[in-house]
Order: C-alpha cells, then sequence, then structure tokens
C-alpha cells in the first residue's frame, strides 16, 4: 500500500472493549483479563450516563476528595430479592417484574435519604433482559450475555435528568447519590466506612448483609431497631442522635417508608421522579419501547404520558408511546 506493509489484525474484544463487553458482558473480569481500552458506548444517559459508569468500574480519577464523603453523610441500603424474581428475570413479564421490585426500593431510599439530608448509594441493580435500539429476545444478536446479568443504572433509570436542576419548590430538594461501587473504591475514606450506624427495620425478614454494600466493612458503630414504618419525620427524629454518622445503613427498605408527612411534600417527591425511568427497548413492534415508571405501585396515578394506573387497571409493560 504506497510502498508501506500494511498489517491488518482483528483487535481482542475482552481487552480492547465496547461499553458492552466492558460493562454489561464484563468480558474482562468474566475471562481473568486485563483491559487494555475501555470505550463508554452502548449507553443510554449521554455524558452524565457515560462518567457514571466510569465511576461504577472505579475507572473516573478527577472526583475530589469530598465527593467520597459528602457534606450529611451517606446512606445505603440492603438490596433485597427474592430469589424467584432474579430466576425468572429472562423473560418478558419477569424482567418488568425484577426491575419493578428494585424500582419501588430506590424510590423509597431516595425519600428518606433526602428526608435526612443525606447522599443515597445505589444498589448493584439486576435485569433479566439486556437493553438495546432494536427489538430483540433478551440479549443483543451476536452478545455473550450471560442472563439475568447485573446492569449498569443507566440501563433502567435516565441519569442526566437525576443531575439537571429543578425548582426545589415545585419538585422538592434535589437527593444526590453515587455508584453501587462507591464502598469499595479505594478512594473512600477509612472514616466513612468505619463511622457506620446500622437501621435493623423489623417489618421484612434483613437482607443478607454477607452479599450486601458493606460486607467488608468494619463492624457498625451503633445499631438501631425499628419496628414500624417510618415517616419522613419520624426517620429524621429516630437518627438524630445519629446524625453525624458518616453512613447509614438499611437491613432493608421494602415497607420502612411510610411516605412523608405533609401531602404537598409527596406531590413534589412525585412530580421529581416522575422522569427519573428510563424505557426498555425493545419488543418486535411499533413502537416497542416500555417506559418505566417510579409509581408503578401507587394507585391511582398518571404517568408522564398521562395514562391512569389504577387498582381495577394496574401497571403493566405497554409498549410506547
Amino acid at each position: 500500500f504506497g510502498g508501506v506493509d500494511l498489517k491488518v489484525g482483528v483487535l481482542p474484544v475482552a481487552t480492547f472493549c465496547s461499553g458492552h463487553t466492558f460493562f454489561v458482558q464484563h468480558l474482562p473480569k468474566k475471562h481473568n483479563l486485563a483491559p487494555y481500552v475501555v470505550h463508554a458506548t452502548f449507553q443510554y444517559s449521554g455524558t452524565e450516563g457515560k462518567r457514571h459508569r466510569l465511576r461504577e468500574s472505579h475507572l473516573w480519577d478527577v472526583d475530589p476528595p469530598e465527593y467520597y464523603d459528602p457534606p450529611g453523610g451517606l446512606l445505603v441500603y440492603r438490596p433485597n430479592l427474592a430469589q424467584s424474581l432474579i430466576d425468572n428475570g429472562p423473560s418478558d413479564i419477569g424482567h418488568f417484574d425484577l426491575v419493578n421490585h428494585q424500582m419501588r426500593q430506590v424510590r423509597d431510599a431516595l425519600a428518606l435519604a433526602g428526608a435526612l439530608g443525606r447522599t443515597l448509594i445505589m444498589p448493584d441493580l439486576i435485569c433479566g433482559y439486556d437493553r438495546w435500539w432494536a427489538p430483540h429476545k433478551g440479549r443483543i444478536p451476536g452478545s455473550s450475555l450471560d442472563l439475568p446479568y447485573h446492569c449498569p443504572m443507566d440501563h433502567v433509570f435516565n441519569v442526566e435528568i437525576w443531575l439537571r436542576k429543578s425548582d426545589p419548590n415545585v419538585m422538592g430538594p434535589e437527593t444526590p447519590f453515587r455508584e453501587y461501587s462507591m464502598l469499595s473504591n479505594p478512594k473512600t475514606p477509612e472514616a466513612v466506612k468505619s463511622e457506620r450506624v446500622v437501621v435493623e427495620w423489623g417489618g421484612v425478614a434483613a437482607a443478607d448483609a454477607s452479599q450486601g454494600p458493606t460486607k467488608d466493612l468494619p463492624p457498625p458503630k451503633a445499631t438501631v431497631s425499628v419496628a414500624e414504618p417510618l415517616t419522613d419525620e419520624g426517620a429524621r427524629a429516630l437518627l438524630e442522635p445519629h446524625k453525624d454518622a458518616k453512613l447509614i445503613e438499611l437491613t432493608s427498605v421494602d415497607g420502612l417508608f411510610a411516605g412523608f408527612a405533609d401531602p404537598k411534600a409527596t406531590e413534589r417527591y412525585h412530580a421529581r421522579i416522575m422522569h427519573y425511568a428510563g424505557i426498555w427497548c425493545c419488543h418486535f413492534a411499533h413502537p416497542g419501547h416500555v417506559h418505566y415508571d417510579m409509581l408503578w405501585d401507587v394507585y391511582p396515578h398518571k404517568d408522564r404520558h398521562n395514562r391512569e394506573w389504577t387498582d381495577d387497571n394496574p401497571w403493566r409493560p405497554l409498549t410506547g408511546p
């Protein structure tokens, strides 16, 4: 070629990674390889989504020290997922059952974090079906994704909407959040990991601590027991003695949040989170996408497209608009 020898080869996708082979299929980890490069593609929340993906994988090195030790402290919870939900996840209905169960926990944990003036550490999400821009039957054609799988936040949530500024008089105060892997990041100070207070919620069986987000942390400094669901005011009163703790851990969030004491606060919170959920794509239909709904189990309510869901017309994975 122009008198110069030209060699052409194919780079291995497990070490020269696209966003799918690294963040979704986890090929380097699966094959015990060190990636040479990671391209933040195959994601669904713009620049903010790319940045969050890199944070999830401890590849974003430019956050200041206060990112890992935010004012007001952190809130984390142990996800509570029945094995049957996970096992049934790779199916048309099972995927939405699995995601919706986790979405409800995120919704309540986010409300409690906001009530306490804390930053929420997101859970490590599990999805039954992959997400793509075209119809598929659970996984992108040609991929080697094992279902179900640990999915990035942007597979379920609109990360860029979570970070968009809005009027607190209309949508209530913003609640900051962090990636699920923050507590395992070497940049997180030991003081954050060691100054932990555990809230034991007696309303449901506690999730397994040995599999939870704090499994590698030192023992907690204190434990608080809760027998009845908490409103926002109740949560603040209960944890007032521990307001300076850097980390609050909930043994479960299922059924723990009893709502806001002020109905106006409920309206503002619902207005804020209405657009937080993303879409799943796609069924073999036109249109084929399904909008997730943060309020899927709250009846009656209208979703972002003004569709009304009630006890007699419960939420279901409806394609479009």
